[in-house]
């Protein structure tokens, strides 16, 4: 989950809230390397602190892990998917525009396909923007804005040129409240899902022979790639695919993701991190009951600090003749 999450979650978060692509890498940065950080470092000090034996690291293990199914629940968080316009409409069927190259594009908070979709020309000409590298002028330019005229935009009260304000993407939902509880949620996410690194290899290590230890780190690393990395992206990536209301295309060839459906992702989302975590507090809870019992079984009870004091060795006395 972390590492499909890794892969497709910045594109979740931008498609969620309408941020950018650079606010939404710094924001997604930020959040999960500092609540990851904060969780290693925390649970290997606390661990330490409170010199816990293997079955209760364990026990901290399976805490840990239960603790961390609520916060899977902020992927329900969210702001609704636009209505994108610009399709088939009267006022832009003389601009030729590309349906198959999609540039969202927010003009006076309404998401239109794209600049040509909006009917944008330069007043006076018949010149329209079509592409995404015009739209990249366009923004760029505050004068170069002021000369457009986008007919589909506030068709039945027109607005002076001056007046439009344009920005990539979707419109944001100005209503929408929710991105700050979602990263509070998704830090302390994090933050107990890697409380987990230290502690777990800990016991890892505790409950292998001395001879068998590098088996069972190379063993813990081959399961952890073959059924987490490489199959959570790829499941990740066909979801997403189902959930898309917008591809582009080029050539007949289906290609990205232009705009998600925001709702069947969040609980698409919430569904596969939750199951996932399920799964992972269930392991840690059959691992400490397993390593109860064994502790149980041998009679053996683990002391952290031992002091062994350094007898004398006994000395050979002899007969002087």
């Amino acid at each position: 989950a972390v590492g499909a999450a890794t892969v497709f979650l910045p594109q979740i978060i931008e498609s969620k809230f309408g941020l950018s692509p650079s606010e939404t890498s710094m924001a997604f940065g930020v959040v999960t390397v500092l609540g990851a950080a904060c969780g290693i470092a925390i649970s290997g000090w606390f661990i330490a602190w409170r010199n816990y034996d293997g079955v209760k690291t364990a026990r901290f293990c399976m805490i840990a892990a239960i603790v961390a199914l609520p916060f899977t629940f902020a992927f329900l968080l969210g702001c609704q998917s636009p209505s994108v316009v610009g399709l088939d409409l009267a006022c832009n069927q003389n601009c030729v525009c590309n349906d198959n190259d999609p540039s969202l594009v927010c003009i006076n908070e309404e998401t239109f396909y794209s600049v040509c979709h909006a009917g944008c020309t330069i007043n006076g000409t018949s010149e329209s923007y079509a592409g995404v590298s015009d739209l990249d002028v366009l923004l760029g330019d505050r004068n170069f804005t002021s000369m457009l005229d986008c007919g589909c935009v506030n068709a039945s009260a027109p607005l002076a040129p001056s007046a439009l304000d344009i920005s990539r993407g979707y419109c944001r939902d100005k209503n929408c409240k929710s991105i700050i509880p979602f990263f509070i949620l998704i830090f302390l996410l994090m933050f107990f899902t890697f409380s987990n690194n230290v502690p777990g290899m800990q016991v890892l290590l505790r409950s292998s022979e001395l001879q068998y230890r590098t088996m069972a780190v190379s063993m813990h690393n081959i399961v952890y790639r073959l059924l987490g990395s490489l199959p959570g992206p790829l499941v990740f990536g066909v979801l997403l695919d189902k959930y898309c209301e917008i591809f582009r295309s080029e050539c007949g060839v289906k290609g990205t993701c232009a705009l998600l459906d925001n709702n069947d992702v969040s609980a698409m989302t919430t569904a596969v991190i939750f199951i996932c975590k399920l799964l992972s507090a269930i392991s840690f809870t059959i691992s400490w009951v397993l390593y109860k019992r064994s502790a149980a079984a041998k009679g053996v009870t683990e002391v952290t600090n031992v002091h062994i004091d350094n007898e004398e060795p006994p000395r050979l006395e002899t007969n002087h003749l």
